[in-house]
């Protein structure tokens, strides 16, 4: 029996603990860097509201915490994005098999402060103070825990938005993922208190401990994105492809003949659930529900979509949906209504070319093309029903 939830959370701590391991020079700089800005501010904080007085014993520790957490909420603002960049740095420089330097780190991390800052202010602040109750700021973390990557990564306008998309049916992952932190970090008060009294010197070693276990956080939340993404796996899927007698055109791409069908099978660079299947049509069709068609001469922009029901006479159509289960109904009918067939056969002079098929599924294929392959034969059998 298998278990995807634990695979992905062993490989994410197996993935985030080598990455530590390996670019642990820029990882402990970075923490060093955090605690010795940080673990002074939070020590004389400390100092002043201890022997300033206008404090009970009984109020004391409450004062020094609402002071630290001010403190470190101000860091996470200004210091968070180079950190939680050069935790993605480091976790794509492993995935790729390579060993991130100090001065590649630094230098990643500063071109990518800008596009990092508002989105990491945004979820983590929603994070720490979600925390004071702990389950809000939980919740905020399973959906924000791609942020940093995907500001990091991709040319995202919303990346909160885009985390919260990648992270549905990823959310138990990143929860047992991040349980470790949440269980060390929620009595951390008492740690840091503990530590305060041993001195300054303990103190910043204390910080200096608890900014790596951010970064290995940000790390394993990286390396949950990559795979999520699909990065890294075009070695994977080539060979998966030559096992079904598929071969690679470029990183994305598969062709071939299965089962007698001349088969196109895209990997895409995102996860999202959508699918895309492209078919000719000699005088266009009327396409039922909200699904959308767009022609040829609208492939240069590539944001453009026409409304449904719209004739394109002559031009193939790529019809776009956002379920699968919708898009089957498109050629066996239900909620959608017509199944595709009678769309055409009450098109007089409107045919279906089935040679030209083309299946998108935006995912990783982490588990392989059985699935994948499977629906594409499908596509193909339904849509050469059709078309006959």
């Amino acid at each position: 029996m298998r278990f995807p939830t634990i695979s992905r959370v062993k490989a994410a701590v197996t993935a985030a603990t080598g990455t530590l391991l390996r670019s642990f020079a820029p990882a402990l700089a970075f923490a060093l860097a955090g605690a010795l800005i940080l673990a002074p501010v939070d020590y004389f904080l400390a100092e002043a509201i201890s022997g300033g007085g206008g404090q009970s014993d009984q109020n004391l520790p409450l004062a020094v915490f609402l002071s630290w957490f001010a403190a470190y909420l101000v860091m996470t603002v200004l210091y968070g994005p180079l950190m939680s960049a050069a935790a993605v740095y480091m976790s794509r420089a492993h995935a790729q098999g390579q060993r991130a330097g100090l001065y590649h780190t630094l230098n990643f991390a500063l071109g990518r402060y800008r596009r990092v800052f508002w989105p990491h202010m945004g979820a983590w602040l929603s994070i720490l103070i979600g925390m004071q109750a702990l389950v809000p700021g939980i919740l905020f973390m399973c959906q924000y825990a791609f942020v940093d990557a995907v500001a990091c990564l991709e040319d995202e306008r919303w990346p909160m938005g885009r985390s919260k998309r990648l992270t549905k049916g990823r959310r138990k992952t990143v929860l047992l993922f991040a349980l470790p932190f949440i269980l060390v970090t929620t009595p951390k008060i008492f740690i840091d208190l503990a530590a305060l009294e041993e001195g300054l010197l303990v103190f910043t070693a204390e910080y200096t401990l608890s900014f790596l276990l951010e970064i290995w956080l940000a790390m394993g939340f990286a390396h949950l994105y990559l795979r999520r993404v699909g990065f890294g796996s075009v070695a994977r899927w080539h060979a998966a492809g030559e096992a079904r007698g598929l071969s690679g055109e470029d990183d994305r791409t598969l062709t071939g003949t299965i089962d007698g069908l001349d088969v196109r099978l895209e990997r895409a660079a995102a996860a999202e659930d959508r699918w895309r299947v492209v078919l000719s049509v000699a005088h266009g069709a009327a396409l039922p529900g909200d699904l959308m068609v767009r022609g040829e001469q609208k492939k240069k922009d590539e944001g453009a979509l026409t409304p449904p029901r719209v004739d394109i006479s002559g031009q193939p159509l790529e019809i776009y949906t956002t379920d699968a289960d919708a898009a089957r109904a498109l050629l066996d009918g239900g909620p959608l209504g017509a199944p595709l067939a009678e769309l055409i056969a009450a098109r007089p002079g409107t045919h279906l070319d089935a040679s030209r098929l083309v299946l998108v599924h935006r995912g990783p294929w982490a588990d392989g093309l059985d699935a994948p392959i499977a629906e594409l034969l499908e596509w193909a059998r339904k849509i050469q029903r059709c078309a006959a």
